[in-house]
């Protein structure tokens, strides 16, 4: 809409706006990202031709919202509440969360299902804990994206990206760039090279002022724009330079192997900057690990050993693993329905219950955890609470997950899952006995979080 703010144009930005925000909340930055650019493009604007050459591009954009407006009432039948549905509105008060959603009710700008779940967005604004580095912290740490860019994307895309940044100086902002050319067609590379620049970091910026530190895939947006810039800058590079070619061909030839050798464990790639995939525990959790996409292996190992042990009893923790679809006999534990009692066996936990927590009761196991967790273990002792176990199990298990991330595993399976081999005396102990040095833990800003691993010395 820069170079073309026509209808046409206008219509297309703003349809495919309006279906990027119906999938993804975070198509909102589009908002500062299309402001910063045009509050960019205004200063680059001679005086005497700002008005003429600005007014139609602002029209566009301003088109173009009013348009993805629609499109989201189009999406709803253009019906405030399509499925007459009695929603919860309660969601405090005094937070720009709040009032936003309060507004839209109000002058009923968005339809209610939509205006709903963008309220829901408050448990992503809430204090969370965010693992990187080998630290669990409370609340985000602006580094966590730039440290997760960092580790997450391939080498060779990074050297592309370095090409880029220096192409970019070379040509477009470096005093000595504009001399060969002042031509309409030199504006028009500059003008998309800067664009695409501005979207990237404007993008990242937003990220890193987020308490939400739980997963490489929120800054994915930025990728597309970049993979512009690597490989416009790499056909820039090769046309330049003598031995251009050839960097850009070992650079691709490099990028195709890593994929081919990784492959199907793409999920879990970490690049040598952090060590490998089987280190990646060591920089991030969460999301950016997703072990559950080892749970074929995960069932082969089970397997493995049950050839020589037939009745050994296997408990998964992990919140988002469903094991019998893939072929797994483990137990999960962190199910709301589960009554079982514990018993000795194999403890596979995934990476992020040891690193954060297992859910509900994650971060550290504080003071209140044992508290409570001594209180419901007495409630069950008796026969009369028997309801009392579902709770029971959730903090015995987050008790037994810190206890383990103090020993060292036993085996590892995978690049995410860490097994415990825990007998009946280990088992008494884990769950009656006092707790080791360093539990409960008291309250921080940053805890230290380090997995002993099979193979560490």
């Amino acid at each position: 809409m820069i170079e073309y703010p026509d209808l046409s144009t206008t219509l297309l930005a703003g349809s495919s706006l309006g279906l990027l925000l119906l999938t993804k909340f975070s198509a909102a930055g589009y908002f500062p990202i299309a402001l910063i650019l045009l509050v960019w493009l205004f200063q680059q604007t001679a005086p005497a031709q700002r008005w003429v050459k600005f007014r139609p591009v602002v029209i566009a954009h301003v088109g173009c919202f009013f348009v993805a407006w629609a499109v989201i009432w189009m999406f709803f039948g253009f019906a405030r509440n399509p499925g007459n549905i009695n929603y919860h509105w309660d969601f405090g008060s005094g937070t720009y969360l709040s009032m936003l959603t309060a507004i839209l009710r109000k002058y009923s700008l968005l339809p209610d299902p939509y205006v709903h779940e963008l309220a829901g967005l408050r448990l992503l604004l809430r204090t969370t804990f965010g693992y990187v580095a080998e630290h669990l912290n409370v609340g985000g740490r602006w580094f966590f994206f730039p440290v997760a860019f960092l580790v997450k994307t391939p080498l060779p895309m990074l050297v592309a990206l370095g090409v880029a940044c220096f192409g970019t100086w070379m040509t477009f902002l470096s005093p000595n760039s504009s001399g060969a050319s002042m031509s309409t067609d030199w504006h028009k590379r500059r003008t998309r090279t800067i664009a695409l620049w501005i979207g990237a970091v404007t993008f990242l910026a937003m990220a890193m002022l987020s308490d939400s530190n739980i997963g490489h895939r929120h800054i994915l947006p930025i990728y597309p724009p970049l993979f512009v810039l690597a490989g416009s800058f790499l056909v820039w590079l090769g046309r330049n330079f003598r031995l251009g070619p050839a960097a850009t061909t070992i650079l691709l030839v490099a990028s195709v192997a890593e994929a081919v050798d990784l492959h199907p464990r793409e999920h879990a790639y970490f690049n040598q900057i952090a060590g490998g995939p089987s280190n990646g525990f060591r920089w991030l959790a969460d999301s950016s690990l997703a072990a559950a996409a080892e749970l074929p292996l995960l069932s082969k190992w089970e397997d493995n050993i049950r050839r020589s042990e037939p009745a050994a009893q296997f408990y998964l923790v992990q919140m988002t693993a469903f094991p019998a679809a893939y072929g797994s006999s483990s137990i999960p534990l962190l199910r709301h329905s589960v009554k079982i009692p514990l018993s000795p066996g194999y403890y596979i936990f995934d990476a992020t219950a040891l690193l954060c927590g297992p859910q509900p009761f994650s971060g550290n196991y504080s003071h209140d955890y044992e508290r409570e967790f001594q209180k419901q273990r007495m409630l069950v002792a008796s026969d009369s609470h028997e309801e009392n176990l579902p709770r029971y199990m959730q903090l015995a298990v987050s008790r037994l997950a810190a206890i383990c991330l103090r020993r060292r595993a036993d085996a590892r399976v995978g690049d995410g899952y860490f097994v415990y081999r825990v007998t009946a005396t280990d088992l008494e102990s884990f769950l009656s006995a006092d707790l080791p040095a360093g539990l409960p833990e008291l309250h921080a800003k940053s805890y230290s979080r380090s997995i002993l691993s099979p193979s560490d010395k």
